[in-house]
């Protein structure tokens, strides 16, 4: 391929900057996560998390909720709402069982 012959050709330092350039973004890319409501704890919001500590549904997609929305459902344990961003659970045992699962 002409991007192997042009990385060849590049200096040891360039290629070890752009190698390290790549694993930054790929170990900085955001991650689902999630954080219980301070209001109730029966209640889990759910967002992206970056590498800098920011939680915000930003950059948030339906690949991302899909999978956690048709476990809620096949398991019976929590109800997803797409807006509040949130997982609405009838008991804090509920809520336990999706952390052991999801984190």
């Amino acid at each position: 391929m002409i991007e192997e012959e042009i990385y060849e050709k590049l200096s040891a330092e360039m290629q070890k900057a752009i190698n390290e350039e790549i694993l930054n973004i790929i170990t900085s890319a955001p991650k689902l996560a999630f954080r219980k409501s301070p209001h109730n704890s029966c209640i889990l919001e759910y967002g992206m998390e970056y590498s800098r500590g920011t939680f915000t549904p930003t950059g948030l997609r339906d690949e991302h909720v899909e999978p956690v929305a048709k476990w809620c459902f096949d398991n019976s344990c929590g109800v997803l709402h797409k807006i509040p961003y949130q997982i609405v659970f009838k008991n804090e045992a509920e809520v336990a069982w999706f952390l052991l699962a999801w984190t």
